[in-house]
């Protein structure tokens, strides 16, 4: 039981590192863009939208790359390949 729980603990250890890790680079991707005058308009190439990122949605995910409705769109894509 001991072992297993250990087991457990250490996955969860490595669950945490990867958020982490993912909520570094999106932060860092945020700066860059921030640098670059990119911050706040939508990165995807496809964007059938006025292009920016709504003050809201930057608000609630300030490292968001991509307007709403493209993430809505790439979520139900995912969803769709699995």
């Amino acid at each position: 039981i001991d072992l297993a729980n250990a087991i457990l603990d250490q996955e969860d250890n490595v669950r945490k590192a990867e958020d982490c890790t993912r909520q570094i680079f999106n932060i860092s991707r945020a700066i860059i863009a921030i640098k670059e005058g990119r911050y706040g308009i939508c990165q995807n190439k496809d964007c059938e939208g006025d292009g920016h990122i709504s003050i809201k949605r930057l608000q609630a995910v300030q490292w968001a790359i991509i307007c709403v409705d493209c993430k809505k769109k790439q979520e139900a894509n995912s969803l769709l390949n699995t």
